[in-house]
């Protein structure tokens, strides 16, 4: 969460999720990152993403997941999850599916894995993953 002045003026949240096959692996999707609409473009969202990655980090969690805009998620290491085997709980359009991505916080980690991931109930609904 961000602060300015007294009032909540951007937040991230992290769910844990699950890969089907059955995996070893901590990892965890961001849905949503909002920032004020007044504020934003002063790289507060940068600051939340930074920040939310190192503690997950710390946390020992290997991977986290972003349906998102490439241009903005790449800058943090996110790179296209669908084409290294990891598919979304639902079809991603083929023309949006640069979208899906995951971030590796433990090096190594995205080669030995591959499935669908599986959400919380509350981001398991079908109009949340289509374009």
């Amino acid at each position: 969460m961000a602060e300015s002045k007294d009032q909540i003026v951007g937040h991230g949240l992290f769910t844990s999720v699950t890969i089907n096959p059955a995996r070893d692996l901590s990892a965890q999707i961001l849905a949503p990152l909002a920032v004020t609409r007044e504020i934003q473009g002063q790289a507060i969202g940068n600051r939340l993403v930074n920040e939310s990655l190192t503690q997950l980090a710390a946390a020992d969690v290997q991977l986290v997941f972003v349906l998102g805009y490439p241009a903005y998620y790449t800058r943090f290491g996110f790179v296209a999850a669908g084409t290294r085997g990891l598919q979304a709980p639902y079809p991603i359009p083929p023309d949006h599916a640069d979208a899906w991505m995951v971030h590796e916080l433990r090096q190594g980690v995205i080669a030995a894995a591959a499935g669908t991931i599986r959400c919380c109930d509350a981001l398991s609904h079908p109009q949340y993953w289509q374009a």
